[in-house]
């Protein structure tokens, strides 16, 4: 018999859930209705205290718009690189919902012009130090 407990890896996949979740602004329940399951267990799924089968990480991964592997940490990554992406992504998931995080990518998609969005992120990474 398997082992049926989450792991460290399922536990950083179901940090990827929630982040893509909340990118969405999907409430647990409307993701539950969306994979006909109760929201109890997309919280289970969500704090890696269930594993997630593969069939239903392709059902989760259609209704976010992304390839299934975009779940999973990269071949090759440490469990601390993983966990880092993952917190990254929690990040960028959190300022992109606040609101300056709105207004900055409500007026650089109004940015028409492809030169100067480049010019834009060019002089954002060189501000950050990147």
């Amino acid at each position: 018999m398997s082992n049926t407990r989450a792991n460290v890896i399922d536990a950083l996949i179901a940090e990827r859930i929630r982040a893509y979740r909340k990118q969405l602004r999907l409430s647990q329940l409307e993701l539950a209705a969306k994979l006909d399951i109760t929201f109890q267990q997309v919280q289970k799924y969500e704090k890696g205290t269930n594993r997630v089968a593969s069939g239903r990480l392709f059902e989760i991964a259609g209704i976010f718009h992304v390839p299934i592997q975009a779940l999973f940490p990269e071949p090759g990554d440490s469990v601390e690189r993983a966990r880092y992406q993952t917190d990254e992504a929690r990040q960028i998931s959190e300022f992109a919902v606040s609101a300056e995080g709105w207004r900055l990518c409500h007026s650089f998609l109004r940015v028409a012009d492809h030169q100067k969005r480049k010019k834009i992120l060019a002089l954002v990474q060189e501000i950050a130090g990147e």
